[in-house]
């Protein structure tokens, strides 16, 4: 990834799409264990030989139990570049559902740097609604290189309502 973003390269929407599925199925499987990354951005994406994405660094993932609620994040914590907003503001416990739709967000922001090869295209410490705005200006200029389909699916994994915000199911 690295090497790209040095020569500015784009990366095509076929590798794009690869790497997104390969990241989405094993966000799932994890999910599928009641296990939530919580730390999901590029540094933690490796690359194998045959260019397949794999999903690394689970020191900080947590197990958490059906009946569990997750308690505010404490000492250490994953990138806060990538951590969703409503985890960022939550002040008591947050259910274990907004835990997944936290890893998809992440998620999103993954893909957006990989359409746009930069990191902090946006600030993501602003209100709401300047976040928003930077978002449409980014996907204005995206739809030049990126297919509408593909920019659905990043912004819909980056809706701000955890509730509305796009799983990985949904995005496949």
């Amino acid at each position: 990834f690295d090497e790209k973003k040095r020569s500015q390269t784009c990366f095509s929407e076929e590798e794009i799409v690869r790497y997104f599925y390969s990241l989405a199925c094993a966000i799932e499987y994890l999910h599928t264990k009641e296990i939530f990354h919580r730390d999901i951005k590029l540094d933690n994406i490796l690359l194998d030989h045959e260019g397949n994405a794999k999903l690394s660094d689970i020191g900080i993932a947590k197990h958490v139990a059906e009946e569990e609620l997750y308690h505010a994040l404490s000492g250490q914590a994953g990138a806060v570049d990538y951590t969703a907003p409503e985890i960022l503001q939550m002040k008591s416990k947050l259910p274990k559902e907004s835990l997944k739709a936290g890893d998809y967000w992440s998620l999103g922001l993954v893909m957006l740097e990989l359409c746009a090869l930069k990191f902090r295209l946006i600030n993501l410490y602003g209100s709401k609604e300047s976040i928003e705005k930077s978002f449409e200006g980014l996907r204005e200029k995206l739809q030049e290189a990126y297919s509408e389909d593909l920019l659905d699916v990043i912004f819909g994994l980056l809706n701000f309502d955890p509730k509305e915000r796009m799983n990985t199911e949904e995005a496949k």
